[in-house]
């Protein structure tokens, strides 16, 4: 960019040959007319000077705020650390940096419009004082923008400098926006996107200074009443475009996780330098995570309370030990992530897909598993006290140790799944699948299992006092020195069920299917159990039975059966 040079072309009216040199004579310019141009073209040189130096700034800082912004890392918005701007190498608040960043291109923005805004009012003074139209001021770009031209060259150049003057500034502070946008914080997103609409209204201002003869022209052809609004309709404008940003854009991106960080292979929690007994490593309460890609993520020991991950990317990522109570993880995918040991207590896992996901000892009392899918997971030894798992898929799963009770599991799938020594006392499992399971050992006190189907389940030794299991299928299950005190078998199928020292006392036998002499005489105890009247019949004719039957009988109906 050099001084500039001014050319002037002369068009006399109605197109006619110019004067000759005696016309000239004759006609001279006022006096001061030359030397009121002489100043006028100073002060043009100047402020072309300024004004050329303050676009240079303008555009060399928006390009470096742009390369600042993509150097930025999605851990460091999450973990609100300080940036390093590049080539300074200066360290920057992040939140300072987003804040402050915009607001100065801005500034520099409407001092450049201003300079520049001035230079055209001295261009149009030229023009008017000199009685000729000025046709180049060569050669920055910015001053000869308003001469017509049809060259491609010409074409190039407008578009390039309309692109700098009125689109750089609006498409770096949407940029500066979006990134905001991702870290879901709603105090942050709000003060960026109010930022970027200042923006946007200086820029629509400026560029409806600069087009007076396209002020709404097209529509003062049309409606003339509407040519008295239109100092109000930018204002107009402008408030339905906030409006249409901030409810269209803002707010659904941070509830619903239409744009997110990605964490990938991301280390948040590093180990502080303060006591190992320290509970937690990361401090990440209420964090929005909503749709974040977490995978291989590390989390271990990480505050995460009340968080909100919904439909996080999160397969094989380390959520040891980690804080989640009342967190949302709704939709979220962890398959085979590691959660062992953490804190889930009141969680919202619904849907959550957490296949071979490792929860061994997890505390995910009070939580929210509805539809969820935990096959082949692992949670030996894990609290779920009164949590939620109606619908949801346990195939296979591990629950060694694990404490149900008052769980409830309508209608899931526990197909496979080991629970030996599981505590399900007064677990709802109406409807669910336990086929082929291992209940070894099971608490199963006052448990509902209507209509559960058990068939091949091995209940070797479990515990069913009182428990519900009104037309369960219990075909070829191991019930073998279960103790089913006063449970409710009432149309239950029991064929080649394993009976095998089972204390039938007070049990609801009476509508029992399946069930034969055999099965019955191979029970440890009888006591008060209430028999289907074909089978009662058999016993009390005793036609049907060889002499050390009926004895057999007779013990297991009497009270001395019950201390064997």
């Amino acid at each position: 960019m050099f001084h500039p040079h001014y050319t002037y072309n002369y068009f006399p009216a109605n197109d006619k040959p110019s004067a000759s040199v005696e016309d000239e004579q004759n006609d001279p310019k006022p006096e001061g007319e030359s030397v009121d141009t002489e100043k006028l073209l100073e002060n043009i040189a100047e402020q072309t000077k300024s004004t050329r130096n303050l676009y240079l700034v303008y555009i060399s800082y928006l390009l470096y705020f742009t390369l600042s912004i993509f150097s930025i890392q999605d851990i460091e918005l999450l973990l609100d650390s300080t940036v390093t701007l590049p080539f300074f190498q200066v360290p920057v608040a992040t939140d300072a940096f987003f804040y402050l960043a915009p607001v100065l291109a801005i500034v520099l923005f409407v001092y450049f419009q201003l300079h520049l805004t001035k230079l055209r009012e001295l261009i149009n003074a030229l023009r008017v004082l000199a009685r000729e139209k000025v046709v180049h001021i060569s050669p920055w770009l910015v001053t000869d923008v308003g001469v017509p031209g049809k060259s491609q060259v010409s074409k190039l150049q407008q578009a390039i400098v309309r692109i700098a003057l009125w689109w750089l500034l609006p498409l770096t502070l949407a940029l500066c926006t979006y990134w905001i946008l991702t870290k879901h914080d709603t105090w942050d997103s709000f003060i960026v996107t109010n930022i970027f609409m200042i923006g946007v209204g200086f820029n629509l201002y400026f560029r409806y200074k600069a087009s007076p003869t396209r002020r709404m022209t097209w529509l003062s052809n049309k409606v003339q009443k509407l040519r008295r609004m239109q100092k109000h309709l930018l204002g107009i404008v402008m408030f339905y475009l906030w409006i249409y940003v901030l409810f269209g854009a803002v707010i659904p991106s941070i509830n619903s996780g239409a744009i997110f960080l990605k964490l990938y292979n991301a280390d948040i929690s590093a180990k502080p330098a303060i006591a190992e007994s320290t509970r937690s490593w990361a401090v990440l309460n209420g964090v929005n995570l909503n749709g974040a890609d977490l995978r291989y993520a590390y989390f271990h020991r990480a505050s995460l309370v009340r968080a909100e991950l919904r439909n996080v990317k999160a397969a094989y990522s380390d959520f040891s030990g980690a804080d989640l109570s009342f967190a949302h993880l709704d939709g979220a995918y962890l398959s085979e992530a590691r959660l062992d040991g953490a804190d889930l207590r009141s969680a919202h896992l619904d849907g959550a897909y957490l296949s071979e996901a490792c929860l061994d000892s997890a505390d995910l009392s009070y939580a929210s598993l509805d539809g969820a899918y935990l096959g082949f997971a692992s949670l030996d030894r894990a609290d779920l006290h009164a949590a939620r798992f109606n619908g949801a898929s346990l195939h296979a799963a591990h629950l060694n140790g694990a404490a149900l009770s008052r769980a409830s599991l309508d209608r899931a799938d526990l197909s496979f799944a080991k629970l030996h020594g599981a505590k399900l006392r007064s677990a709802h499992l109406d409807g669910a699948s336990i086929f082929s399971a291992h209940l070894d050992g099971a608490d199963l006190r006052a448990a509902r299992l209507d209509s559960v189907e058990l068939r091949l389940a091995k209940l070797h030794g479990a515990d069913l006092r009182n428990a519900k299991l009104h037309g369960a299928d219990l075909c070829d299950a191991d019930l073998s020195n279960a103790n089913l005190r006063n449970a409710n078998l009432r149309n239950a199928n029991l064929s080649f069920a394993t009976l095998d020292g089972v204390r039938f006392w007070g049990t609801h036998l009476k509508d029992a299917r399946c069930l034969t002499v055999e099965q019955l005489l191979s029970v440890r105890s009888l006591y008060e159990a209430e028999l289907p009247d074909s089978l009662l019949a058999v016993f009390e004719s005793g036609s049907e039975l060889t002499v050390a039957q009926r004895r057999r009988y007779q013990y297991l109906r009497s009270e001395e059966s019950l201390y064997e």
